[in-house]
């Protein structure tokens, strides 16, 4: 306490701030709070993402390990892969172009299914859809589409949710390795955007 103490008289002779501006951050038994320009202090509320893993910008992650263990993405276009199991994975791809720039979920969905089509040797018009909804991740407008293809010869199906905002696009992706969509797939996509946390609101999404 002589610490904090301590600290609040020197703030109190710095040059007076706006009322109740955080001037600092300190620690009272283990408990972090913040130190206010009135010459007081709180308990600092903890933030939603706390403990959580920082994919990109404001975007986090807060899956249990459990459920989603990270793995290696260097190699790839994901900005953060996960595994669940030897069938199923979950990652994020975040590119600094949004709405601002004309992005849209019509034009995600093109990119989507030419991506699966180039993997799998087809032509995307032969992609099979399987079903698009509107959803939200973190409170924020968002579609999912649900799409197969192959990779090596072998069935994989997605589920891609675009989030688009003014200045970036987010993709969040599950898949199996199967040739349906099943229900323990929807779930767990389901707990993968449940996990997703986004910390600033967007001001334009469509």
């Amino acid at each position: 306490m002589k610490a904090i103490a301590a600290l609040l008289a020197l703030l109190m002779l710095c040059t007076p701030a706006a009322a109740q501006d955080v001037l600092g951050r300190s620690m009272i038994d283990g408990r972090r709070v913040e130190l206010l320009s009135d010459g007081t202090w709180r308990f600092s509320e903890p933030s939603p993402s706390a403990g959580c893993a920082n994919v990109a910008a404001d975007i986090f992650f807060c899956g249990s390990y459990r459920n989603w263990r990270p793995t290696n993405s260097a190699a790839t276009d994901f900005d953060a892969m996960f595994r669940h199991s030897d069938r199923l994975y979950g990652g994020m791809i975040y590119e600094e172009v949004g709405s601002l720039a004309g992005i849209d979920y019509d034009y995600m969905i093109s990119v989507a299914l030419d991506n699966v089509a180039h993997a799998a040797g087809t032509s995307p018009d032969m992609v099979p859809i399987l079903d698009i909804m509107d959803i939200e991740v973190s409170d924020l407008p968002a579609q999912t589409i649900i799409y197969a293809g192959k990779v090596n010869n072998l069935g994989v199906v997605y589920a891609n949710t675009f989030v688009i905002r003014e200045n970036d696009v987010t993709q969040i992706l599950t898949w199996e390795i199967t040739r349906d969509y099943t229900e323990k797939h929807s779930n767990m996509h389901a707990d993968f955007l449940a996990n997703t946390r986004y910390e600033k609101e967007a001001t334009d999404a469509h």
